[in-house]
């Protein structure tokens, strides 16, 4: 009887070693790729956090110069209780949500005395972040605009031509209360009638000197007689209003013009002046002639500031940026 042979397989030790090994860097593997995707999530986790650490902070700074305002402006004494550049206590807004705390400077290093600029630092922090939010503020309450000073009775008007030998104006003082500390101007209203179209025109507003004729132009503005009705009109003319005046300043509100034919016709009135109309001038185009007996048919308008109560930011100061 025949046998038959089995074959037989042999174990081999190395091959052993081969599958124990590559099963162990498998499993190294996967467990590098969970590990970093850990690290992956929690970086992106800690991104989003400081994200939104620092929007939170940064409206931190934000509310910080809107509650100081609030302080400045309910408190007469408030240059008493702040000290120039240095920070306020902060104060907590509640568990996760931060603080805030705000720093008043003035240009001069001193609050004490009359204002350069101001300026106020609101900070905000939340953890680790912290942002700053800077703006020039102004103390007391804004008014206006407002009319601060006219002369508008035009029941019987005179005419007077503006061209390059013949430049007219008004010199005037508006009256202010004792609350008043500075003004500016916003525009002009002027009662005149186009004379030729398609004319140019300057109308500056001047510091006046003590002859009340133009001595520092603080602020103007071109236009053109097409700007003006063929009738007389009251007609505005808008000025950027970026000086403040002190309330005792005299100014002078001047048409100028290098056309040789006239752009309008300015409306005079001779009258009883208000007691802020100083005087009719005019030039050729030098300054010389000052008429106290006659005036425009003129309104100023203004925004004023009181030393009453109260704070306002002064419009695109704004900065923001972030403290180590």
């Amino acid at each position: 009887m025949k046998r038959t042979a089995v074959k037989k397989t042999l174990w081999h030790p190395r091959r052993g070693m081969a599958l124990y090994a590559l099963t162990i860097l498998t499993a190294l593997f996967v467990s590098i790729l969970i590990t970093a995707g850990l690290s992956v999530s929690r970086l992106q986790l800690g991104i989003m956090q400081r994200q939104s650490d620092l929007i939170q902070a940064r409206a931190n700074a934000r509310s910080a110069i809107e509650v100081a305002l609030l302080a400045i402006a309910s408190n007469d004494d408030w240059r008493d209780n702040y000290e120039h550049n240095k920070e306020t206590t902060p104060v907590s807004l509640g568990t996760g949500l931060g603080s805030i705390s705000w720093i008043i400077r003035d240009e001069d290093g001193r609050l004490d005395n009359i204002d350069t600029r101001l300026t106020l630092t609101g900070i905000g922090r939340l953890g680790h972040v912290r942002q700053t939010c800077t703006t020039e503020f102004v103390p007391g309450k804004i008014e206006g605009p407002a009319n601060v000073a006219s002369q508008e009775n035009t029941s019987k008007v005179n005419h007077e031509e503006i061209k390059n030998n013949h430049w007219i104006g008004q010199a005037m003082l508006p009256l202010f209360d004792s609350h008043v500390v500075e003004w500016k101007v916003t525009s002009v209203e002027v009662f005149a009638n186009k004379k030729n179209g398609n004319r140019n025109m300057t109308v500056k507003i001047s510091t006046a000197n003590g002859s009340h004729f133009p001595a520092n132009v603080i602020d103007q503005t071109s236009i053109n007689s097409n700007d003006f009705s063929s009738q007389d009109r009251w007609t505005t003319i808008a000025f950027s209003g970026s000086t403040w005046l002190q309330p005792d300043a005299e100014i002078c509100v001047t048409f100028e013009t290098s056309e040789n034919k006239s752009p309008i016709e300015l409306s005079t009135i001779e009258d009883t002046l208000n007691a802020s109309q100083i005087a009719l001038i005019e030039g050729d185009p030098t300054w010389k002639v000052s008429t106290p007996s006659q005036s425009l048919a003129i309104r100023i308008n203004a925004c004023y500031r009181t030393d009453e109560a109260g704070a306002s930011v002064v419009e695109r100061t704004w900065t923001f940026e972030a403290l180590p």
